[in-house]
C-alpha cells in the first residue's frame, strides 16, 4: 500500500517474466482497452502489432501506441490540429520525432468531418532495442509513420484504439471518413 493506493495484476504462470504481458496487464490497471485493427483479427480485439495492448506480431515486446500513451499521461502531442489549423486543401509540413525520443512525440488531429469524439494520432515508430520492437527483425532500421484512431471520452475512456494506417517514407495514407491525407516525406535517423 502507498499514498496512491494498491493494485493487483494476475497473469498466467506460463507468462511469468514476459515483460510485454506485464505491461499489457499494467495497461488494463490504468484503464486501457485493447489495441485493435478495423474489423478485428483472429484474437478479435487485440490485433494492433504496434502496441502492448495488442498481441500480434513483432518481436514480443513493444511499448504502448500513441493514443494509449496519451490516455495515461506518458505522452503528449507535439501539435494538435483542427479545422482551423488544418484548412481543407492546404498541406502542412510537420516534424514528428520518434515516439521513444521525447514525451511530446505525436500529432493529434480532430476535424468536423470525423465521427464524434474521434481523433487521429500520428506517430513515428521504429524498432528500438531492447524495449520497443513492434516489427519483425528484418524491419530493423526502417521507419514508419503510424496512424491510430481513438474516440473515447473522459466519461467513456475504455474504448479500443485502432491502427488505421502505417506507411514508410514516400508513401501516402488517406482517411476514408475525412479529407485527411498523410504523406511521409522523409526520415532522418538521428532526429525523425
Amino acid at each position: 500500500a502507498n499514498a496512491w493506493g494498491t493494485g493487483l495484476m494476475w497473469w498466467d504462470g506460463s507468462n511469468f517474466g514476459d515483460h510485454e504481458t506485464v505491461l499489457h496487464e499494467f495497461g488494463h490497471a490504468y484503464g486501457l482497452a485493447h489495441a485493435n485493427v478495423p474489423g478485428g483479427c483472429y484474437t478479435h480485439d487485440q490485433c494492433d502489432w504496434t502496441c502492448a495492448m495488442g498481441s500480434y506480431g513483432g518481436q514480443g515486446i513493444r511499448c504502448f501506441n500513441a493514443p494509449h500513451n496519451w490516455q495515461i499521461g506518458w505522452g503528449k502531442s507535439v501539435l494538435q490540429l483542427n479545422d482551423e489549423g488544418l484548412p481543407y486543401g492546404n498541406a502542412k509540413e510537420i516534424f514528428v520525432p520518434p515516439q521513444l525520443s521525447a514525451v511530446s512525440s505525436f500529432v493529434v488531429i480532430s476535424t468536423s468531418d470525423m465521427p464524434a469524439n474521434q481523433r487521429l494520432f500520428i506517430s513515428a515508430r521504429l524498432n528500438v532495442y531492447m524495449y520497443d520492437l513492434p516489427y519483425a527483425w528484418y524491419n530493423d532500421g526502417k521507419s514508419y509513420i503510424t496512424i491510430h484512431t481513438y474516440n473515447g471520452t473522459e466519461n467513456m475512456s475504455y474504448i479500443a484504439t485502432m491502427i488505421v494506417g502505417e506507411i514508410q517514407a514516400g508513401a501516402t495514407w488517406r482517411d476514408n471518413f475525412s479529407s485527411i491525407v498523410v504523406r511521409f516525406n522523409s526520415w532522418q535517423t538521428d532526429t525523425g
